[in-house]
């Protein structure tokens, strides 16, 4: 083996084992030894995305589009990478490049469509799902998943209930059960939102039953934990402690903070949320960290912990870093950041109100709606 290919095999493997730390060392050794390795800029690009170091990631792989211009993979990963740093313009941009090079590139579809919405086209991001949709089998799964995400994020869980049933079924026939576990923990978050507790636990059973992977467990044991069946969802955040790498321990640690806060343990869950930001620093962290100040009455302190999320929003687009939409998560940042503005005696709290509320159009069912309505009317 070469010194260029163990850097290449040393730096893949740590990419795989999730220590992106390892892989960036190799990588770096790579491209300062043969800096016309494209694939080198474009591995270091993805361990410092691990990492969540997007301004960093997006700047190694503009150096690998710059060396190969027509790589499709490189130039979409490049705008993946411009939209988790939340610069949805140049995302689009980088993306309409993509399609120049290949119109079925479905992932390119996708970027453009969240990215559009982080930017508040919301009209423009259901024509592109909808081009996406009409691509294909995978583009149309693709597809369904961002047009629940869409509506879950305008306050419609109804709406996305419909899409999600009629989308997992063809998903199992397809015999697709990661995409299918994916769009059952939708349904019973889109569920649980609705009012319907009792199928909201039954659907997220039926998505740990066909996936146990990090992206499914955590998400399922916050429906368990919203449905008052904490113990259930202790039981998942045990499962993700025992693994290695940091977001499945950063994972159980914010189940743990979740369900102190839950049982008004604040002071706790705030202890615990900050182990699990040093583990690993996660959005949904941040976004954890910023309600649990709030509701401690550390307003300036959730004030500082909120801006960081809205600045960081990029990141809600796909909180998992896979590139499944879920930017659903993000309003709520404008609601907590109103309750922090409201507690500094801040006239921008009722801008945030506001803000959060033109999204929420439809949120009559949603609990925070009806509180931001109420805090609106009386500031």
């Amino acid at each position: 083996m070469s010194e260029r290919e163990q850097y290449r095999t040393e730096g893949g493997y740590f990419l795989v084992v999730r220590e992106p730390h390892k892989a960036i060392e190799q990588f770096d050794l790579l491209v300062k030894k043969f800096p016309a390795d494209s694939a080198g800029y474009a591995n270091l690009a993805l361990g410092y995305f691990y990492t969540r170091d997007m301004q960093r990631a997006l700047s190694e792989g503009r150096r690998a589009v710059e060396i190969s211009p027509k790589n499709v993979i490189q130039r979409n990963n490049l705008g993946l990478y411009a939209m988790y740093a939340g610069d949805f313009e140049a995302a689009i941009k980088e993306s309409r490049a993509v399609l120049e090079l290949n119109p079925t590139f479905a992932k390119a579809h996708l970027c453009t469509a969240l990215s559009q919405l982080g930017l508040g086209q919301a009209d423009q991001a259901v024509q592109t799902y909808q081009r996406l949709a009409a691509l294909d089998a995978r583009g149309a799964s693709i597809a369904t998943t961002g047009l629940a995400d869409f509506a879950l994020y305008q306050g419609r869980p109804a709406d996305a209930i419909t899409i999600l049933q009629q989308s997992v079924e063809k998903d199992l026939a397809a015999k697709d059960s990661e995409s299918a576990a994916g769009k059952l923990v939708a349904l019973a978050e889109a569920q649980l939102l609705h009012g319907e507790r009792t199928q909201a636990v039954a659907t997220a059973d039926r998505a740990v039953a066909l996936s146990r992977g990090d992206v499914i467990l955590f998400p399922t044991a916050r429906v368990y934990l919203g449905a008052e069946q904490e113990s259930k969802a202790l039981t998942l955040a045990s499962e993700l402690a025992t693994r290695l790498g940091p977001d499945p321990q950063a994972y159980a640690a914010l189940l743990r903070g979740e369900a102190q806060l839950k049982r008004g343990k604040t002071r706790e869950a705030i202890t615990t949320f900050e182990g699990a930001q040093r583990t690993a620093n996660t959005w949904l962290g941040c976004v954890d960290l910023g309600r649990a100040y709030v509701e401690a009455g550390a307003f300036t302190e959730a004030h500082a912990q909120l801006e960081m999320c809205r600045e960081r929003r990029g990141e809600a687009t796909a909180v998992f870093l896979d590139d499944v939409p879920s930017f659903h998560l993000f309003p709520p940042v404008l609601y907590y950041l109103g309750r922090a503005h409201e507690g500094l005696k801040s006239p921008d709290a009722a801008e945030a109100y506001k803000t959060f509320l033109a999204i929420k159009q439809n949120g009559d069912g949603d609990p925070l709606v009806a509180d931001a309505r109420r805090r609106l009317a009386s500031l």
